[in-house]
């Protein structure tokens, strides 16, 4: 059943995120912002929907576990964590905060805490091998889209 969710999230973060990039080609402010919301749109449809799929997911290891006698931090911080990335990165899109320092703030996040998430996002399949990495190139697309839309405002 989750992957009836996760495939409708798909489509809506991939129809949201190709709309906003569609309505960067022709910069104006009225285009932009509506570029923004389509961004946040697709990415916390895509995030939500990775959350809580990690969440259940340690929340059913933590279930069939004999061994363990409280709740998996990762079940919890992982996902806590990139809807805050997320949150964060939706809140820099806002026309109110200067230029500059969303572009700063923005450089920070993506090129060094988003890759630092995606390192600790990845420690548990860390011993099943390169091949059960669980992500993909896919994670870039949402900072450089978000990158031509914030340098895009006048």
């Amino acid at each position: 059943m989750m992957q009836v969710y996760y495939l409708r999230a798909s489509w809506v973060s991939g129809i949201a995120c190709f709309a906003a990039f569609f309505l960067t080609f022709w910069p104006s402010r009225h285009r932009m912002t509506a570029a923004a919301v389509l961004w946040v749109i697709g990415m916390l449809s895509n995030t939500g929907v990775i959350a809580y799929d990690q969440f259940i997911s340690g929340g059913i290891s933590y279930a069939f576990s004999p061994s363990s006698s409280s709740f998996p931090l990762f079940a919890w911080l992982v996902p806590l964590l990139s809807v805050g990335l997320a949150v964060a990165e939706s809140v820099l899109l806002f026309t109110w905060i200067e230029q500059g320092r969303a572009l700063l703030i923005g450089k920070i996040l993506f090129l060094a805490v988003v890759p630092g998430y995606v390192v600790l996002a990845s420690l548990p399949y860390a011993r099943m091998g390169f091949w059960h990495f669980p992500v993909g190139i896919c994670w870039l697309g949402f900072p450089l889209l978000w990158f031509r839309i914030r340098e895009n405002y006048k």
